[in-house]
């Protein structure tokens, strides 16, 4: 499951429609995300905040337990990415099917 996510969300990277950093909590409030991916490392106050926008705002998140932020921030090919967000339906789905 865990090469599936990383590989998904590396296509979702090439293909212009994953959100991070700041910008995430911005279309999270626009509803424009569709699910949200955290890794384990996010501080605890950053990860509150992201959860409670989510929880808010109705997006799905999912905490990955084995899912650190080198290996999340490689797989779409940047630095220090904490957290993703989908902004495509379609894309959306194959993440939720990796679960």
């Amino acid at each position: 499951m865990h090469q599936k996510l990383l590989g998904s969300l590396g296509l979702i990277a090439k293909a212009r429609k994953l959100i991070y950093g700041e910008m995430l909590f911005d279309m999270i409030t626009q509803g424009k995300i569709r699910v949200v991916i955290i890794a384990n490392d996010m501080s605890d106050k950053q990860r509150n905040n992201l959860i409670n926008k989510c929880k808010n705002n109705e997006v799905p998140y999912h905490e990955i337990n084995d899912l650190t932020s080198a290996e999340l921030s490689f797989s779409i090919g940047r630095h220090n990415v904490k957290a993703v967000g989908v902004t495509d339906a379609n894309f959306a789905k194959l993440i939720k099917n990796t679960f």
